[in-house]
């Protein structure tokens, strides 16, 4: 005797005699076997609750609604193609079935944006629904907000609802939001096995999300570079909506925001414009966990920063130079030094810069290297200015003024740089001992050392370039 699948109903004439419903869009279920779902809560493992959340909720499904299993991180330890269709919509609901199910063992990453997109292509555009199940955010590279947009584009056009178990950080949720609302979808948070089931429950039952409230971006459209700029709207903002702003013709989705700022309830935000200048959107999201939506947008266009770097030259190596600029801009700043057409990231040296001025430690070594203004280092890191240097060498000597007893007069030239130091060690040695200089060095010249005993020692001039050090000059003395 055949076993009638539950995941699809063959239709026939005597089907629709007997009044059995037709068939419904299909639907997908993906599931997150990715190593973290060892992971325990209140007590369980969260493998363990999702497999009696799953089995539970496929024990009453529709049989009009055709539904394929997908599972991924389940065979191997660190692969972002670790993705398979465990069930597809013919296979009966079968003690087979619920092996599989029970035999998944989570091993590996979270591919949720690759799994999700084979998910809906495996429908072939029959506008079904993707249930994700996951407990982590995607950890292969992919931006899942705008895997809605690349599908579409496709001719694919799908409903994602996803389910977070376990979720804790607020970000993390935000990712996973974004996912279900770019799709029309909505998100449910999952703290325990109880809610999880819940969750899959109301996440196969469709719904009607409420009317999108009415809201109007106003604001200037050119702004300059790194310089702050307000935006308003009309309408009444929820404490949890923002604005953001991202390239034009991106989607709002995190992994294209370059500026944001929430609104909690207020009337404007202000942004920090990006150094980069070109065309942009500012959009006003009407964001919760259940809905991510763009509700107004504003093309922002973002002019150049006109500005230029100035110091004394000469620049001599191993110095500390004092640059100046006339810019005027809201975003932190620091001057770096690269090699000349070198990327910021092979930064020599760095030093913070502000009210239009800052103070740099140049290299050791002459040459030609270019100075960059950067603003927001620690976060996203962008280029704003690039001049070329040129660094000339630096005449560095030690000479010795007088020696009375065990004490030696010096008169030294050189970068003069935080950091040095002038020292007294056995000759031919390359180890410092005593003899460092105040904190007045080098302010002042000559200096004295003091040598334990008589002897012949070594006094050197000793650069230290961010942890580096470098010998630039050395004499002999000799103690009776």
């Amino acid at each position: 005797m055949k076993t009638a699948p539950l995941f699809a109903l063959f239709l026939s004439p005597l089907a629709f005699a007997d009044d059995k419903p037709p068939l419904e869009a299909p639907t997908a279920i993906v599931i997150d076997v990715s190593n973290s779902m060892w992971g325990q809560v209140q007590g369980t493992a969260k493998i363990d609750s999702a497999r009696s959340a799953l089995q539970r909720m496929l024990e009453g499904w529709p049989q009009n609604r055709p539904l394929s299993l997908w599972a991924y991180g389940h065979r191997v330890k660190s692969s972002c193609d670790d993705i398979e269709q465990i069930a597809s919509p013919d296979e009966p609901n079968s003690a087979a079935l619920k092996d599989k199910i029970n035999r998944l063992t989570p091993k590996g990453r979270t591919p949720l944006t690759a799994a999700v997109e084979q998910a809906a292509t495996a429908m072939q555009g029959q506008g079904g629904t993707v249930i994700l199940l996951t407990d982590g955010i995607e950890s292969c590279e992919r931006d899942p907000c705008s895997l809605a947009a690349t599908l579409k584009a496709q001719g694919i056009e799908f409903t994602a609802h996803v389910v977070g178990f376990d979720i804790q950080k607020e970000a993390d949720k935000a990712q996973l939001s974004c996912l279900a609302s770019s799709t029309g979808g909505r998100y449910f948070d999952a703290g325990n096995e109880q809610a999880l089931r819940e969750a899959l429950d109301k996440a196969q039952q469709p719904a009607k999300l409420p009317a999108s409230p009415s809201m109007m971006l106003i604001g200037a459209q050119e702004v300059m570079a790194t310089r702050l700029f307000s935006l308003s709207w009309q309408g009444q903002a929820q404490i949890e909506d923002k604005v953001v702003l991202v390239k034009q013709g991106a989607t709002p989705s995190p992994g294209n925001v370059v500026a944001e700022a929430k609104t909690y309830g207020r009337d404007k935000v202000e942004l920090l414009a990006p150094a980069e200048p070109g065309q942009y959107q500012a959009h006003y999201l009407f964001d919760s966990y259940n809905r991510r939506e763009s509700l107004s947008h504003l093309d922002v266009a973002v002019t150049p920063l006109v500005a230029t770097l100035t110091w004394q030259d000469p620049a001599k190596a191993g110095s500390d130079l004092i640059i100046s600029s006339d810019i005027q801009t809201d975003a932190e700043l620091s001057l770096v030094l690269v090699g000349r057409g070198q990327a910021m990231s092979q930064a020599l040296s760095r030093a913070s810069f502000t009210n239009g001025q800052g103070e740099l430690r140049l290299a050791n070594d002459s040459g030609e290297y270019d100075l960059l203004l950067v603003a927001n280092w620690h976060a996203n890191s962008e280029e704003m200015l690039r001049q070329p240097l040129s660094i000339v060498p630096m005449q560095t000597t030690l000479t010795v003024q007088s020696i009375q007893g065990q004490t030696i007069r010096i008169d030294w030239q050189g970068p003069g740089a935080e950091g040095d130091k002038i020292v007294l060690v056995a000759k031919d040695s390359q180890d410092s001992w005593g003899g460092a200089l105040d904190g007045d060095f080098p302010s002042r010249s000559p200096l004295s050392l003091t040598a334990p005993s008589s002897g012949q020692y070594d006094v050197l001039y000793v650069s230290d370039y961010y942890g580096v050090q470098t010998e630039l000059a050395r004499v002999t003395v000799s103690l009776p």
